[in-house]
């Protein structure tokens, strides 16, 4: 990361430091938030500072966000703009990254497919070991399921299952649901529909924060 630029009074009516950085090409602006804490969004995104502030808060589930003090809303919502009863996930489960390209409008249900990312049993999601046996969690049944002689046959079961519990998005659903879950085998084509999503994101990003810059003065 190189910084290039120092708001040490803040930007807009954001009254705390600033600074404007270079990770691998992308500029990006970090944002101190106190209690130690620093929210990163694209540069391009910078605007939404003029009029508003933002602090740290912790919430129930430990996770830091960044809120605005006139409004009391969240910065990622702002930079999504979700609709009513939509939600924002972020991708790596940094809630203090509000890049574009680690954003993604979802439903409730995605959220929580998002969030369940973690292998139950060493590399395998959705698998456990019992005793000489493993058991796969069915995404239909919402339980445990099956005495597998191996770890692959059970997460063969959990992915099919997932696959047929998920085959359809919902109408208020933007992408389908196959792109926020965790995959032991092959990935449906919905999958690198999402990770293309993301990348044009990322990019389009990586562009309209080049000009932000030279608005700011930057760079030429």
């Amino acid at each position: 990361m190189d910084i290039i630029e120092r708001f040490r009074d803040g930007y807009g009516k954001h009254t705390k430091e600033i600074k404007i950085a270079n990770i691998d090409g992308q500029l990006i602006a970090l944002i101190s938030l106190g209690n130690r804490k620093v929210a990163m969004i694209d540069l391009c995104d910078i605007e939404l500072l003029s009029g508003r502030s933002f602090y740290a808060q912790k919430r129930n589930d430990g996770n830091w966000v960044a809120r605005c003090s006139q409004d009391a809303k969240l910065l990622h919502r702002l930079i999504e703009s979700p609709e009513k009863g939509q939600e924002v996930d972020h991708v790596d489960k940094d809630t203090l990254n509000n890049r574009r390209g680690n954003l993604r409008v979802c439903t409730s249900r995605q959220n929580n497919l998002a969030k369940d990312d973690q292998p139950s049993y060493k590399h395998w999601f959705g698998v456990k070991r019992v005793y000489n046996y493993f058991r796969a969690w069915d995404a239909e049944e919402k339980k445990w399921v099956g005495k597998f002689s191996t770890v692959e046959l059970a997460a063969l079961h959990r992915d099919q299952s997932y696959q047929e519990e998920y085959c359809h998005s919902w109408a208020e659903e933007p992408h389908h649901p196959y792109g926020f879950i965790q995959w032991n085998f092959d990935m449906p084509q919905q999958v690198y529909e999402m990770d293309d999503y993301l990348f044009d994101r990322a990019n389009d990003a990586a562009i309209d924060s080049y000009y932000t810059a030279q608005d700011l003065g930057l760079c030429s």
